[in-house]
């Protein structure tokens, strides 16, 4: 680059990404006195924390005014459990100590955080903190990260991507360069680089050679941001260690965008799900926990699940109204346009409605035997009030039996990555030799794969979201004190 035709900034710490994770630092480490910059690609910051309903949190005061019993220490013990202990335990435990303190630091910027809801049924303790008005959790806290950082005189170049780490002849880092989306080129002198670019969900070179098995074929709705990695590259080619924990979070079963009200009938256990050969092959009851969903549809041939469910089942989910989930993901009237919904569903190859069960077969392309088998195995189960085959909750349990049938055509769904580089409790990123890079550190989905083991917790439901920001703070926190050091 012509440095006589490049722009140069001069900072204490420059963030790369104004996502949630980006935002937090840049507000931690503001709050600590330093000069900060933040390097955002789009026109906006928020990237993937613009759409969060909830994040999560224990020991938080809003748990503790509505007598919820959140410990860290019970908490900390389910994570690494859940995870059998290949999550890093220093990583997590300073995430679920620093969690509680972090709703408030959010709620003295104006977050009002209103309730703590249960992301299913039985979970034990809560940990979604919620603000009131239908899914606007992540945009209200995104909003007020934005609002303190510009009242702490902070500065944001958008349209702006970071290029390259830059060090000083000591292997410390002195900057970065980074280049506008009308091609020109900057430089920004700073003692910490903050990398928080959001992982890398919309690079498929990336996505094959660091997920095993990855095809994009094996998923059949792909939303959100779409990071292309350019915080992870960036970080690699400077030396970072790769971690091997990196996985694509998503949900199933699911189906395309804006079918809501259809995805209320696949969102309940109460139906039959079959596989592409019409066998039965999981306790539905998993369909509350989307990661362990995507395990199980994983196994099966094609990645695809019929939901089946008949007239009984659709007045059961009618008659129970929305779920808290629901309540804050749905707008309003979407029970109304069922009809609309599902024919559309109908009209694309998804979903189909049946009077018989051959009819059922023949949508699924499976011997009518097979399906009668299969259905009439559930039954029994449901008339006997136990599940022999997959253990199923008896109370979660209703025969197939009413027509018309309902039988939708599900998948999975691709959210973002998970994971990156490998960072230490103090989110600085670290080198093959598992040192640190000095003055290099990274939060949220660029560093995220010490967090889980294969699969994303959701007993801690709001984790990516909770601990991008909690991440990201405790990240400008320490990338301060490097700055101190340096004056």
């Amino acid at each position: 680059m012509d440095n006589k035709s490049m722009k140069i900034f001069n900072t204490d710490i420059a963030i790369v990404g104004g996502g949630a994770a980006g935002m937090a630092a840049a507000v931690a480490a503001a709050q600590e006195g330093e000069k900060v910059i933040i390097l955002e690609k789009m026109n906006a910051c928020g990237g993937n924390g613009l759409f969060p309903m909830g994040l999560a949190a224990v020991g938080s005061y809003l748990q503790k005014s509505l007598n919820i019993k959140a410990d860290a220490d019970d908490m900390f013990r389910q994570v690494m459990a859940y995870s059998h202990w290949n999550a890093d335990p220093r990583l997590n435990r300073v995430l679920i100590d620093r969690s509680g303190e972090t709703i408030k630091w959010l709620s003295d910027m104006g977050v009002n955080f209103t309730n703590v809801i249960a992301h299913y049924p039985g979970q034990n303790p809560p940990v979604y903190h919620t603000v009131s008005g239908p899914g606007n959790t992540g945009r209200v806290v995104i909003r007020r990260l934005v609002e303190t950082f510009k009242k702490l005189d902070g500065k944001i170049l958008n349209h702006t991507r970071g290029r390259q780490l830059l060090f000083d002849k000591g292997g410390a880092v002195q900057g970065i360069l980074a280049e506008t989306d009308k091609g020109e080129q900057i430089r920004v002198d700073a003692s910490a680089v903050i990398v928080a670019t959001g992982g890398f969900a919309g690079n498929d070179d990336l996505l094959g050679r660091l997920i095993p098995d990855y095809d994009p074929k094996d998923y059949l709705y792909i939303h959100g941001a779409r990071p292309e990695g350019d915080g992870f590259i960036m970080m690699e080619q400077a030396g970072a260690r790769v971690d091997r924990n990196i996985a694509i979070a998503g949900g199933a079963p699911q189906i395309t965008a804006k079918r809501t009200a259809v995805s209320r009938l696949i969102a309940r256990p109460y139906s039959i799900w079959l596989n592409i050969h019409g066998e039965r092959f999981a306790d539905e009851m998993v369909v509350y926990d989307m990661a362990l969903g995507v395990n199980v549809l994983r196994r099966q041939p094609e990645k695809i699940c019929y939901v089946i469910l008949d007239s009984e089942v659709l007045k059961r989910i009618n008659d129970e109204g929305r779920d808290p989930m629901e309540q804050m993901g749905l707008p309003p009237g979407v029970e109304e346009r069922f009809d609309e919904d599902y024919q559309r569903c109908v009209d694309e190859g998804y979903a189909v409605i049946a009077d018989t069960l051959g009819e059922i077969a023949r949508f699924m392309g499976v011997p009518a035997k097979k399906i009668k088998e299969s259905i009439e195995e559930y039954n029994s189960f449901c008339a006997k009030g136990r599940d022999a085959m997959f253990c199923k909750d008896p109370r979660l349990m209703m025969p197939v039996k009413t027509p018309p049938y309902y039988v939708i055509k599900a998948g999975i769904d691709q959210l973002f990555t998970w994971g990156g580089v490998v960072i230490n409790h103090r989110f600085q990123v670290l080198d093959s030799n598992m040192q640190p890079i000095k003055g290099l550190y990274s939060a949220g989905n660029d560093a995220a794969g010490g967090i889980d083991g294969d699969t994303y917790n959701f007993a801690m439901s709001g984790h990516a979201f909770g601990y991008s920001v909690i991440g990201g703070r405790i990240a400008g926190e320490n990338a301060s004190e490097v700055g101190r050091k340096m004056e």
